[in-house]
């Protein structure tokens, strides 16, 4: 690294999966390095066409939303969201997706995790900013869900807490053993719904991915949030991979993709 800047024999180093395993100059294999990256997981999307295996291609959010945006669930989930501070409603329309699941289970004893409890301390990648407010989506699924048990994960340790119905823990998306360590800490019996609006990177979306397949029960989902529109060709292939038991969406929000994963019930039969 000079003066900041990385270097090309450092950036091939680093990125050595993407890197051409060829002789050359330092610049040229930094630039096809580059490009491999860019260009390997489209590729790999073109590759299932041609095998006759079309990806999931993304579609509109409200595709998936059974009642329009004043449906009382709907309403009611913004004007949490809102209060607490949350950008689900604000900023995206991912409330309507979570009235849509969460709605007709109001009442029922769900048990809830979201990696991502929003830290507002600059020195951290996936800051909110300043004005940023921690645990704000989890007071509103805790009021939204009067029975329920809420759980978060951050990386940043100096925003975790506990208050009513609400637990908080330590994880680091970018390994799977601490994805394991808080997997022991949650309860055995599984999780309806695991939210990954945490590192917004996609391998620490895949590895999340990894841990929620273990830790879901059966009907329960998976909700990765700000997926980058250029990330997409990952979950298309990440789709076409996942085990017959998972339905994969791909949604086009106002301000944002998000993936959706939902498992099939304890009646699914391979």
């Amino acid at each position: 690294m000079l003066g900041g800047f990385i270097t090309n024999h450092e950036l091939v180093t680093q990125l050595a999966i993407f890197a051409p395993n060829s002789s050359g100059s330092a610049k040229a294999k930094a630039n096809l390095t580059i490009l491999s990256a860019q260009h390997t997981f489209p590729l790999f999307c073109g590759l299932l066409r041609q095998q006759g295996q079309p990806p999931v291609e993304a579609r509109p959010l409200e595709s998936f939303c059974s009642a329009e945006p004043s449906n009382g669930d709907a309403v009611e989930l913004a004007r949490l969201f809102n209060k607490y501070g949350s950008d689900k409603a604000s900023s995206h329309d991912y409330y309507r997706v979570y009235a849509e699941m969460l709605g007709p289970l109001r009442r029922d004893q769900l048990r809830i995790l979201e990696i991502g409890c929003g830290t507002n301390n600059r020195d951290v990648v996936s800051t909110m900013g300043k004005f940023g407010r921690p645990g704000a989506s989890l007071r509103a699924f805790r009021d939204f869900l009067p029975n329920s048990e809420i759980f978060g994960a951050d990386v940043d340790r100096r925003i975790l807490f506990e208050e009513d119905r609400i637990k908080t823990y330590f994880v680091d998306q970018t390994s799977l053993q601490s994805l394991d360590d808080l997997a022991a800490v949650l309860p055995s019996q599984g999780l309806d719904l695991i939210i990954d609006d945490g590192l917004h990177s996609p391998s620490a979306n895949v590895a999340t991915l990894i841990f929620a397949l273990k830790k879901l029960k059966a009907s329960g989902w998976f909700v990765v949030e700000d997926v980058a529109e250029e990330s997409v060709p990952v979950w298309q292939l990440v789709s076409a991979v996942l085990a017959k038991q998972y339905t994969s969406t791909i949604l086009r929000g106002r301000s944002g993709f998000m993936v959706v994963v939902k498992k099939a019930s304890s009646e699914w039969q391979s």
